[in-house]
């Protein structure tokens, strides 16, 4: 195997190690943007947020999981075919009435939201009557249409183990790609619904059995789907609802044996995914980043995977989140950003690319210690400032936020900087594209 594949199974299987702390749905929205699989947007509002935790505390027998076969199970065989419920509490009724007309009103609404809400927070709904009731409600909508996977958003909050045949049914259907994509991710949270200190012996059994059925389930998307995206969500999701060895044992395969797959993910989006991974949590990074950011210090990936992994760094550092990376982390991430200054220099031909990533290393370097905005962009200024290379000047002025720019002409520094970059043009060493990104980063400074 050649030390480019072995580095790569490598990262994969230590990105593995942690993946079980990827499991949708700890502190999260019901809402969450689960990576909609067609990537299509819809004109619809965002479903008001509402958190698991406040809904198990309002469901008291969240956890009180009972088999389906009594429970009118067999009754949704067939897609479409709507389930048969006993007589329902008078107040359910009316709540599930008014989500019905709600639905059958239009688009998806704030009204609806509400309702969904009132529905999924009734402490005197057990959970059961909330599941079933909401499915038989998707079903009658459609559950290829805008309000069926409207509602099966707000569903996946009740992490309905007992609908699995039901759901994997539906997904097999011949339901668009972002429906299956909805599916996946209702599978994937109910999974994850086994509490042992609030569950019976028969009750995790039977849970046991229908994780081990959505585990298959995710094992055929992966190698059998011949649908990419489909194929890419399941590779994704996997991890997290498997034992660490089985998840390695089968991505690895997948890797070495590309000929399982007529589709297949290539290094740098293996890696693109893992980083995504060990970002997610602080558990998550201190299990994880460690050994990414020690393999990939060594030089021994390719350029594309260390520009992957690179880029997915800068970006989560540099979003509006400025708190997300765990505070152990920080020293090993500063010290790895600062060996990967990107090359730029005055004395070579320069595009934007070159600017724009420097920029990006500049803007995450500042954001290992610096948390709080406005000390960020103090410190991007300060990075321009004592920077030796006006062009690496140039390229924070230009593309920052007009704060930086402000907290430049603010320092005493400044008049010395704004010299050395006017020097700059008339300095025959320095490449005409460089004189043309100085001259513009003045004009920005005016």
């Amino acid at each position: 195997m050649s030390k480019k594949r072995l580095s790569l199974l490598t990262i994969t299987a230590t990105i593995l190690v942690a993946a079980l702390l990827y499991i949708s749905f700890t502190e999260e929205s019901v809402t969450e943007d689960s990576d909609k699989i067609n990537n299509a947007s819809i004109n619809k509002p965002s479903p008001k947020q509402t958190s698991r935790d406040a809904i198990i505390l309002k469901t008291p027998d969240f956890f009180n999981i009972k088999p389906v076969d009594s429970i009118a199970h067999n009754t949704t065989a067939n897609v479409g075919q709507p389930v048969r419920l006993n007589l329902l509490p008078g107040d359910t009724v009316s709540i599930l009435s008014n989500i019905e007309n709600l639905l059958s009103a239009g688009t998806p609404s704030e009204q609806l939201d509400q309702a969904l809400i009132e529905l999924l927070e009734n402490p005197n709904i057990s959970r059961l009557d909330k599941i079933y009731p909401l499915w038989n409600l998707i079903i009658k909508t459609g559950l290829d249409t805008e309000n069926g996977n409207y509602v099966l958003e707000y569903l996946s909050a009740l992490q309905p183990i007992e609908l699995t045949e039901d759901m994997i049914n539906a997904f097999n259907s011949g339901v668009s790609d972002k429906t299956k994509g909805l599916l996946l991710d209702i599978l994937q949270a109910s999974a994850g619904i086994a509490n042992p200190e609030q569950q019976t012996e028969e009750q995790l059994n039977f849970i046991g059995m229908q994780s081990e059925r959505i585990q298959n389930f995710f094992l055929d998307q992966i190698y059998t789907s011949d649908n990419d995206k489909i194929f890419k969500k399941a590779f994704m999701i996997y991890p997290s609802i498997v034992p660490t060895e089985q998840a390695i044992s089968v991505i690895t395969d997948i890797i070495k044996n590309k000929d399982h797959k007529k589709l297949d993910l290539s290094e740098s989006e293996i890696v693109s995914l893992s980083a995504q991974v060990a970002l997610s949590t602080y558990e998550a990074q201190s299990a994880l980043l460690p050994g990414l950011l020690e393999s990939f210090s060594r030089g021994n990936n390719s350029l594309e995977s260390q520009a992957s992994f690179n880029d997915n760094l800068y970006s989560a550092l540099n979003s509006t989140d400025t708190s997300f990376l765990a505070d152990n982390i920080k020293p090993q991430v500063s010290s790895y950003i600062r060996t990967q200054e990107p090359p730029l220099s005055s004395a070579s031909p320069v595009e934007f690319e070159n600017l724009s990533s420097y920029y990006a290393w500049a803007k995450a370097y500042v954001a290992t210690s610096n948390t709080d905005p406005v000390t960020r962009n103090q410190a991007l200024a300060v990075t321009a400032i004592e920077s030796s290379d006006p062009t690496k000047a140039s390229a924070v002025i230009l593309l920052s936020e007009p704060d930086v720019i402000q907290y430049i002409k603010q320092s005493g520094s400044y008049a010395e900087l704004k010299k050395s970059m006017e020097s700059a043009l008339t300095n025959t060493s320095i490449s005409e594209d460089s004189k043309r990104i100085v001259s513009d980063a003045l004009e920005q400074l005016k």
